[in-house]
């Protein structure tokens, strides 16, 4: 897009150019020798032109810009007017050109160079006939010349700018698709090691209770077949007991497969935790909060798998009649610990 610009900008510039140059010496009617010293140096003028468009260097092309305007200082001095407003017309060209193709400083000092070329004709004109209308006609085109070096300016300011902008747009929203990336790939990881968690406690837990069950089961069939009714009997009470214990723990299991990834994030959401533990378990909680920190969803939906973790593991091993939960919001992080009447279970920071 950017090349495209250039030759655009570039094409216009020869074009414009070539329009003065011509009309300037349409308008000249030379005749004679100034005819063909006309000639030479508006040939010569654009052949330079040709040069700035073929050469890709700054330098070079700065020089070929000095000797313009040298050909068309010798343009205007050889002209039969007072001042040939066509040939006068491609200062106000070069000075546009100059800061908008090229760096501040060699912007700078072009247009400088452009600007006292573009007054010689006019102090040859005041030093021969110092007239009110001659020094009128050189404060405006000074204005004009003026006025389009701070136009031009404070376009390039513009332009840099919002490249400028444009660059660190485009460098976020790279950044961003990278963040989401990175994210998408905790998501799968932290869902991937719930899954080996739970596998794990179904494999310990119900692996365990099941061989129990199994082998009490064998003893009841063989008590039975022996006619030891009572025995069987009651040995199967205990294995339907078991198999009920067995089930609860698998249910507390898959209890955190519920899916909290579209869960809104709210204090509210702990608070609910604490209250159905409470309710299922006969287990007075309470859940303390001190600071406050507006979180990331899925941060908030981290800590509530960490608190009812840790909420399961208090139920499970301790055999708690109380529990508390306090979470602290720190500078650095969250902090929390959970403690029973059975001893403390642990503390941890996220």
């Amino acid at each position: 897009m950017k090349y495209n610009r250039e030759r655009l900008f570039l094409s216009i510039y020869m074009f414009l150019i070539s329009t003065l140059i011509i009309l300037g010496f349409l308008y000249e009617e030379p005749f004679g020798k100034r005819n063909m010293l006309l000639i030479m140096i508006s040939l010569a003028f654009l052949i330079g032109l040709v040069a700035q468009f073929l050469i890709c260097n700054t330098k070079p092309q700065i020089v070929i810009i000095l000797l313009s305007l040298i050909l068309l200082v010798s343009l205007e001095m050889n002209s039969k007017y007072a001042i040939n407003y066509y040939y006068h017309s491609i200062y106000i060209v070069l000075l546009f050109s100059s800061f908008y193709r090229y760096p501040k400083k060699s912007g700078l000092f072009l247009s400088l160079i452009i600007s006292i070329c573009a007054t010689i004709k006019f102090i040859e004109l005041l030093l021969i006939q110092a007239t009110s209308a001659n020094i009128a006609l050189f404060v405006f085109f000074s204005v004009i010349q003026i006025l389009i070096m701070l136009v031009v300016i404070f376009a390039k300011n513009y332009w840099e700018e919002n490249a400028i902008t444009q660059g660190l747009y485009l460098e976020l929203l790279d950044t961003n698709k990278q963040l989401q990336l990175y994210s998408d790939e905790i998501r799968q990881l932290t869902k991937s090691e719930e899954r080996t968690r739970i596998a794990r406690d179904l494999h310990d837990t119900l692996g365990h209770d099941l061989t129990g069950l199994i082998m009490q089961m064998e003893i009841s069939q063989r008590l039975l077949q022996n006619n030891q009714y009572d025995m069987g009997i009651d040995n199967l009470e205990q294995a339907k007991k078991a198999a009920r214990e067995s089930l609860s723990k698998v249910r507390e299991i898959l209890s955190t497969l519920k899916d909290d990834e579209n869960k809104e994030w709210t204090h509210k959401s702990i608070y609910q935790l604490a209250e159905e533990f409470k309710t299922k378990t006969n287990i007075t909680t309470k859940f303390k909060i001190s600071g406050y920190c507006n979180l990331n969803p899925d941060i908030g939906v981290t800590l509530y798998r960490i608190v009812q973790e840790a909420l399961t593991n208090s139920a499970r091993h301790s055999k708690a009649e109380k529990v508390i939960i306090a979470l602290n919001y720190e500078a650095n992080g969250i902090s929390f610990h959970i403690e029973d009447n059975g001893g403390l279970e642990g503390e941890k920071k996220v």
